[in-house]
């Protein structure tokens, strides 16, 4: 995967301002731009497209994040009833619930900051 993003990078690759993100896709129709266009959805709106395709992939990790964590909740909470009174298990299903919660914290987190900068260039290439 990471040798696909990084092949992804190197073949698109392509100087990027926050005074030029306005024109992604808009008006500025290159040989590779129209090739990419022609994959990705949302490529003809401009800095528009970024944000919905942006919220999209940010909604999609936020609810893997949020399942995985519901499911780990679910697991440690079937651990301390099954632990019988023992003081370790006990401390292990505590540990994994505290955590879990601790990781779907942060992913809120920074979901809010990933949305926060991201509407910060995007006001200032629509300023622009």
């Amino acid at each position: 995967m990471l040798s696909l993003l990084i092949l992804f990078g190197i073949l698109l690759t392509q100087k990027a301002s926050a005074m030029g993100l306005a024109d992604i896709g808009a008006g500025f129709m290159t040989g590779m731009w129209i090739d990419v266009c022609t994959i990705l959805p949302y490529c003809g709106q401009g800095a528009t497209g970024v944000a919905l395709v942006t919220g999209i992939i940010i909604q999609t990790v936020l609810w893997l994040i949020g399942s995985a964590a519901v499911l780990i909740i679910l697991y440690a909470a079937v651990r301390i009833v099954a632990s019988g009174g023992n003081d370790e298990m006990l401390s292990k299903g505590k540990k994994m619930i505290f955590y879990a919660v601790l990781g779907l914290l942060f992913a809120v987190l920074t979901s809010a900051i990933v949305n926060f900068v991201f509407a910060f260039v995007a006001g200032i290439a629509s300023a622009t």
